[in-house]
This record gives structure tokens, sequence and C-alpha cells, in this order.
């Protein structure tokens, strides 16, 4: 989903559905764009070999992040 596009939808969202008697003021900080990193190759292995030995031989987890995690 495009940044901006979700930022309009989820401030109408949160204007709409304001408690009755509250006020609210929503602002944008920071946006960016979503991206899928590769999980496999070179760079990948030599990060998990560098966690998997500062972590005593425990090995690293890839985890997703967001709504949309191919894990």
């Amino acid at each position: 989903m495009d940044a901006g596009d979700a930022w309009t939808a989820l401030q109408a969202h949160l204007e709409k559905h304001v408690p009755w008697g509250a006020q609210t003021t929503v602002a944008l900080e920071v946006s960016g764009q979503p991206n899928r990193l590769p999980t496999s190759g070179p760079v990948i292995d030599a990060a998990h070999a560098a966690l998997r030995d500062a972590w005593d031989g425990t090995d690293p987890v890839d985890m997703g992040l967001g709504a949309r995690s191919p894990w």
C-alpha cells in the first residue's frame, strides 16, 4: 500500500471516530514507503553468522514486521 494513501485513510478514520466531546489533532511526523528485503544470500548469511557468534552459538530468528510479512 502506498504510504501516502495509508496516511490519508488513517487520518480520515481517526478524525471521523473522535469520541463525543473530545478533540483531536492528527499529524504526520514521518513517513516511508514499505519495502521487502531479501532473506537469503551472502549478506544475510554473513549477518546470521555474526549474530550467531555474538550470541554464543544461538541461531538468529528471522521475523517479519508489518501487516504482510512473508514469514
